[in-house]
């Protein structure tokens, strides 16, 4: 499994200028505009935290490839909608303002992108 670091994004206050920085104690930046999918790809985007029912999105990456900040927009609004119908997914234990995203992971097969985020 790849896995693609996202910083350390507080998913509730997040803005598209913020800064992504790992959470390691380590002063630097992680590059937003450094294109972390290949270009002309289909993924599924999939979210299974804090969730009883898994939220499955189809994500594609364009002529270009997808930017580390592109993917963070796309899996915080993913995220936004999922909390709008919490009934639907069954959310427990967490409000979004609790959630950190942090990583991504690449399936095996290059199908799926597993979202990695901590509370």
């Amino acid at each position: 499994m790849k896995t693609i670091k996202l910083g350390y994004v507080h998913m509730f206050t997040y803005s598209p200028s913020q800064a992504l920085a790992p959470h390691d104690g380590k002063v630097r930046q992680l590059d937003p505009m450094e294109v972390v999918l290949p270009s002309n790809r289909t993924f599924t985007l999939e979210i299974d935290y804090p969730l009883e029912t898994a939220y499955t999105q189809t994500i594609r990456t364009g002529v270009r490839g997808m930017t580390r900040r592109v993917l963070v927009n796309k899996i915080v609004k993913a995220y936004e909608h999922v909390y709008a119908n919490e009934d639907k997914y069954g959310v427990w234990g967490h409000h979004m303002t609790d959630l950190f995203l942090h990583t991504v992971n690449v399936t095996n097969d290059g199908k799926a992108l597993l979202v990695d985020c901590d509370s």
